[in-house]
């Protein structure tokens, strides 16, 4: 119900979703600890929210006193040295670009290797601008971040009344196996935005730790941006890599930059193959192979959205189709005699 809520909120408002967005991810993230609170210690649900978000605050709070500081001056000289970077980056792509024109390689082979330089080069001045519009966008993200919680507050507290009201509405034999399937709904678009931010997590922690191994500097930046990257399809991971191949280029050669590539490529494979199906498709409770064939389905029929909503449509759609073939099941059971 929240999950639908939600959705006609966010469709109303047009261009003013953010909040709303934020709003629900934040509700999504503390309503099991919310409901824990409410059930075991008998607290109120506006008592349990509070308690909920005492714990953020400590933990925000916590990871601003020992990890931000670093984090922010980190970031301030990755961001003041990232033209250089570039530049040194662009030298080593004109470096392989003289290196291989003495090679006596077939014209179509030569033309292959000069189009992928150049997208290559293409890609690391995106990597530039999204780098600096990111910041800039950022900035625009404070209010809704802030608005976020007083939604979310809202959201939980008022969620059991809204059921009820919406119960009331429906015939008596219809109010259990439909609020079931409601629930089994939200259970799935929970699952899947916790196994999205699991993922995020588990990525950015294995490019820290590959780049961390490789002895660049800021790898726990990069890998920070890696994992944000991850929750963008398609392009996200692209733009996760390109500042640390930038990285690579300038302080190690040729050979950093290969072995930063491979950690990048083998980090992909896994996190496609394994980490994906495995976290995402477990916590929508879809099978690995089934989450890989929605994805497919989703890029054919809808490109990048499709991607985006492939998982959670596909796992609406499993709940859906169990309570279909329930309700069928027992309205054509056989009566028992009497």
């Amino acid at each position: 119900m929240l999950a639908a809520l939600t959705l006609v909120v966010l469709h109303g408002l047009g261009g003013t979703l953010a909040p709303f967005l934020f709003a629900a991810v934040l509700s999504y993230l503390v309503a099991p600890t919310v409901d824990s609170l409410h059930r075991r210690l008998r607290l109120s649900r506006s008592g349990a929210i509070l308690v909920a978000y005492a714990g953020i605050v400590i933990a925000l709070g916590a990871f601003a006193a020992l990890i931000l500081p670093d984090l922010v001056a980190e970031l301030q000289r990755l961001m003041s040295g990232l033209p250089a970077y570039l530049s040194g980056a662009e030298a080593q792509v004109a470096h392989l670009r003289a290196g291989y024109g003495r090679l006596p390689l077939p014209p179509a082979l030569r033309a292959a290797a000069d189009q992928g330089l150049l997208h290559l080069e293409a890609g690391l001045q995106l990597a530039a601008t999204q780098a600096l519009g990111g910041l800039i966008g950022a900035v625009g993200l404070l209010f809704p971040l802030v608005l976020a919680p007083v939604l979310a507050y809202y959201f939980l507290s008022d969620l059991p009344r809204w059921r009820g009201e919406f119960a009331r509405l429906l015939p008596p034999a219809a109010r259990q196996p439909t609020l079931a399937c409601l629930t089994d709904l939200d259970l799935v678009l929970a699952g899947w935005i916790r196994g999205q931010l699991l993922l995020a997590a588990a990525v950015g922690s294995l490019v820290g730790l590959a780049l961390l191994l490789l002895h660049l500097p800021y790898a726990f930046t990069l890998g920070l941006v890696a994992g944000l990257g991850e929750l963008i399809p398609y392009f996200g991971p692209v733009l996760g890599a390109l500042p640390a191949l930038a990285v690579a280029a300038s302080t190690g050669g040729t050979g950093t930059v290969i072995w930063t590539g491979v950690a990048f490529l083998a980090i992909q494979q896994l996190e496609s193959a394994l980490l994906a199906p495995r976290i995402v498709g477990g916590a929508v409770g879809l099978h690995p192979l089934t989450v890989i064939g929605a994805l497919l389905v989703g890029e054919h029929v809808g490109g990048l959205p499709g991607v985006i909503l492939a998982v959670p449509a596909a796992g609406c759609l499993r709940v859906l189709g169990r309570h279909a073939v329930r309700a069928l099941t027992g309205a054509r059971a056989p009566r028992r005699l009497t």
